[in-house]
């Protein structure tokens, strides 16, 4: 199994063992259990096997397994989008650039080779000798990949120049392009407990504290997603987003709402806030108090007020509650979320105009992918709009 390369650094177990997600690394026991935490399967089985493999790693089982099991990286099936990477040379001239990057002699990198979409990236957590997290990479190929690391990047210089007492966000510690690899390291946000699916008063007071920090007040088609999902949704050819396909009539009556809507039938300017993206409690953990906030790379520097409190809603009720978006629109409208949001507008000292375009903007956004697609696009008209 270990023809091929004759470093340990590129010798990995991958699991599961016949689609491999998570690649540990031929390293101590220490690395090996803490590789795990790269690793967030949404099937019982997946974690399942995520307590199991992570127990054996611990206890040492994996690091002994391992001079049998591992395998060259070269020899891991992948899409196109990220098999360059997965070459033995180029993972090599990636980590000796990290080294460079980090001020380190030696590292070990556990990779989590993400989800097969035209976006998709390697997220890496890179140890240092002693087995100690050091930082977390992302790594792309494809210029979609490469638009989202750059806009994570701006995001973590954005946020992290805000001096801020309910959140924690990575810190930037090097950038760079190694061959065909654009790639970002930042600072692993490790401790604390994972975030709960409910809202709590860490989400809460870090919504609050970020609206009040950037709002402003503007036309909603200013919105760069507004004129962007005006154009997409004019295309013949438009597809939804792999998994929705059953909701499609639902979704193409709030597209025949959408089409018909002027951004004049807003009577008045929206708030708009810096926001996240993609706040959902798999992005975020809970630490002494804060929340301590990750994956930015779908960064909106200024979205509709609201936008992450109705996006957190949205995705736990559909993705972990596994609701239909219908049903979660009819409860929207029934009021069955009314008191968070309520809360917020209070506490932020903001009112969202009309929660029905907002809710909506945000469903087609999920259902179309319309965030990546934007930020991966031309975003000039947006540009122009802030200026």
């Amino acid at each position: 199994m270990r023809s091929g390369s004759s470093d340990d650094s590129l010798l990995f177990i991958g699991l599961p063992p016949f689609n491999p997600r998570l690649l540990v690394p031929l390293a101590s026991p220490r690395v090996q259990s803490r590789s795990f935490g790269l690793y967030s399967p949404g099937s019982v089985h997946g974690k399942m096997l995520k307590w199991c493999g992570a127990a054996a790693a611990k206890a040492g089982l994996m690091h002994l397994a391992g001079r049998f099991l591992a395998a060259p990286v070269d020899t891991v099936r992948a899409t196109e989008e990220i098999r360059p990477i997965l070459d033995g040379k180029a993972l090599a001239d990636l980590q000796d650039d990290w080294k460079k990057s980090l001020g380190k002699e030696d590292l070990s990198c556990a990779l989590s080779l993400g989800e097969p979409t035209p976006y998709r990236k390697i997220t890496a957590l890179v140890f240092g000798r002693e087995g100690e997290p050091l930082a977390v990479a992302k790594a792309g190929c494809t210029p979609a990949a490469a638009a989202l690391i750059a806009n994570e990047r701006a995001a973590l210089e954005t946020v992290g120049s805000m001096a801020s007492r309910g959140m924690v966000s990575p810190a930037p510690l090097g950038h760079g392009k190694t061959g065909p690899v654009s790639w970002i390291l930042e600072t692993p946000l490790l401790l604390g407990r994972p975030s709960p699916k409910a809202l709590r008063k860490e989400h809460s007071a870090f919504l609050v504290e970020l609206a009040r920090g950037t709002v402003q007040k503007m036309p909603l088609d200013s919105f760069g997603i507004w004129t962007h999902l005006q154009r997409a949704l004019d295309s013949p050819d438009r597809s939804i987003k792999a998994g929705f396909e059953a909701e499609r009539p639902f979704v193409a009556e709030l597209v025949r709402r959408f089409q018909s809507m002027r951004a004049e039938d807003a009577d008045e300017d929206w708030p708009f806030t810096a926001a996240h993206g993609d706040f959902t409690p798999w992005n975020m953990r809970l630490s002494e108090g804060r929340l301590a906030l990750f994956d930015w790379e779908y960064f909106l520097p200024a979205a509709p007020a609201g936008w992450d409190l109705l996006y957190f809603i949205i995705r736990v009720q559909n993705l972990i509650a596994k609701k239909p978006l219908e049903r979660i629109w009819g409860e929207l409208e029934a009021g069955a979320y009314h008191d968070a949001i309520a809360r917020w507008e209070k506490q932020a000292d903001l009112r969202v105009p009309d929660r029905r375009i907002l809710a909506s903007l945000v469903i087609m956004t999920i259902a179309f992918d319309s965030v990546p697609e934007w930020i991966c696009g031309d975003k000039s008209s947006y540009a122009d709009a802030l200026t």
